[in-house]
């Protein structure tokens, strides 16, 4: 019985730390996007942590769901990223 259990216990451990790591991700680049284009930035801000929220959400009926969900939040992080330090940086 306790062999059932253990890798599921990794495994939230494993999306505590992943859902830790995203969030502060998410807080750092808040804190770097939000001079210039802020509107985009906490759109961004709010987005990752919705998806954070439903990707707990659905963990225990589909795991694999949550992942995509945590991946998108690292999307949005990544887009608020390049719009800031790529497009908005480019001089057309």
């Amino acid at each position: 019985m306790t062999d059932e259990k253990e890798p599921r216990q990794k495994n939230i451990i494993l999306l505590a730390l992943a859902t830790l790591v995203i969030a502060a991700g998410n807080i750092v680049t808040i804190y770097f996007a939000r001079l210039e284009e802020s509107q985009i930035s906490w759109i961004g801000f709010y987005l990752v942590w919705f998806n954070l929220l439903v990707g707990w959400l659905t963990y225990r009926r589909k795991p694999v769901i949550t992942y995509m969900f945590f991946a998108v939040g690292i999307l949005l992080i990544l887009i608020v990223l390049i719009n800031k330090y790529w497009i908005l940086g480019r001089v057309l």
